[in-house]
């Protein structure tokens, strides 16, 4: 509510100082909200000088033809049974990548208790202590039973990077560069689109651009993708039943599920 209170009541060209590391906790989010990197806005000071260039505000709209114009498109939709059907159909697609995800994800957790690949555990112990000894300061600390813990604890992690590579390399999946750009604008955008904060196209572009600089993000998108492939590829080789669930159902199945251990 404090921090609310900076907000309320101000009009275009007002200008106002608020701490940016404190207000947005999630640093992507500050990214966007503030049109900078995480990298220079770890650099910002506590307390920022802004000015309100524009204010728009959200209101229950009417459900007339040029509502549903701006919504489904021209003359897609002209009535509320209509609109409802069409929203009904948008929860059905917006919650089957969710369960597609958790079968996906309980496919590799049995991929990987089914498949028992050997591992040089004696080299990868080595190769962990030496990692973990040269990026330390405290070299006293015993980095051979550190090691040991981490194996222990990403042992199934690394079994599954081991399967993986193979069937990445023997299918010859790949990732396009243009596939890469394109899931990397639709994760802006749906970032966005959950924080509720809509861009013109213009401001959307640069956002996205500005995205596709962060190698770490573009790394991360990179390998979910092979991920994805890799694991779309091992389902197709199986028999898959579908079951048809009340909304409510999937969402709680969803909820409930544990994230896959690899």
């Amino acid at each position: 509510e404090e921090d609310k209170a900076l907000f309320v009541g101000l009009n275009s060209d007002d200008e106002f100082t608020f701490n940016p590391h404190t207000l947005i906790e999630d640093k992507k989010a500050a990214s966007i909200y503030l049109a900078t990197d995480e990298e220079a806005l770890e650099n910002l000071p506590n307390e920022v000088r802004f000015k309100v260039v524009n204010i728009t505000r959200m209101t229950d709209a009417e459900l007339t033809q040029e509502f549903y114009d701006k919504v489904f498109g021209e003359g897609e939709v002209t009535n509320e049974e209509e609109a409802r059907q069409r929203l009904n159909d948008y929860l059905k697609s917006s919650i089957q990548p969710r369960l597609d995800g958790k079968l996906l994800g309980e496919l590799r957790v049995a991929i990987i208790d089914n498949n028992p690949v050997p591992l040089p555990e004696a080299f990868l112990k080595r190769w962990l202590a030496l990692k973990e000894q040269n990026r330390n300061e405290n070299k006293e600390q015993d980095f051979l039973s550190l090691a040991e813990d981490m194996f222990q604890n990403d042992e199934r992690y690394i079994r599954w990077q081991v399967i993986r590579a193979k069937v990445e390399k023997d299918n010859h999946i790949e990732v396009s560069q243009e596939e890469l750009n394109q899931e990397a604008e639709t994760t802006v955008r749906r970032r966005l689109r959950d924080m509720g904060y809509p861009l013109p196209e213009e401001q959307m572009q640069a956002v996205v651009a500005r995205f596709k600089t962060d190698r770490e993000e573009m790394e991360r998108i990179y390998s979910n993708m092979v991920e994805f492939k890799v694991l779309e590829h091992l389902k197709n080789q199986m028999s898959i039943s579908e079951e048809s669930v009340p909304w409510e159902e999937a969402e709680k199945q969803i909820q409930q599920a544990e994230p896959p251990q690899a």
